[in-house]
C-alpha cells in the first residue's frame, strides 16, 4: 500500500502538530540540534511513512505548500504557530526549538 500525497502531508503535519509536538521528546530533541531542523530522511524512518516506503521527495512534494512545516534542502522544520508560542510562554521548560 502506498500514500497519496495528501495522505503523506497528514501524516506530516500530525507529527509537528501543536498537540503531538509538545509531547514528542524524541521529535523536540533532535529539531533543537538544527535550529529546528530534522532531516526528511529521519522523518521517513517514522513507522507510518517507512511501512509505507515514503521517500524524501515525495515527502518535499507533499509538503511544499504546508501551513505546518517548512521544507529547506533536506530538512523539515515545524512553523511555531501564535498558539504554540502562547504554550511556550506557559510551559517555559519545553522551549526546546
Amino acid at each position: 500500500m502506498s500514500l497519496s500525497k495528501e495522505e503523506i502531508k497528514n501524516q506530516i503535519e500530525f507529527y509537528f502538530s501543536d498537540s503531538n509536538y509538545r509531547i514528542d521528546t524524541f521529535l523536540k530533541t533532535t529539531c533543537a540540534l538544527d535550529d529546528g531542523y530534522i532531516p526528511i530522511s529521519t522523518i521517513c524512518k517514522f513507522k507510518n511513512l517507512s511501512t509505507n516506503k515514503v521517500d524524501e521527495e515525495q515527502v518535499k512534494e507533499a509538503c511544499k505548500d504546508s501551513k505546518v512545516v517548512e521544507i529547506k534542502d533536506n530538512k523539515i522544520k515545524k512553523i511555531i504557530t501564535p498558539e504554540y508560542q502562547e504554550y511556550l510562554k506557559i510551559n517555559p521548560e519545553e522551549n526546546i526549538v
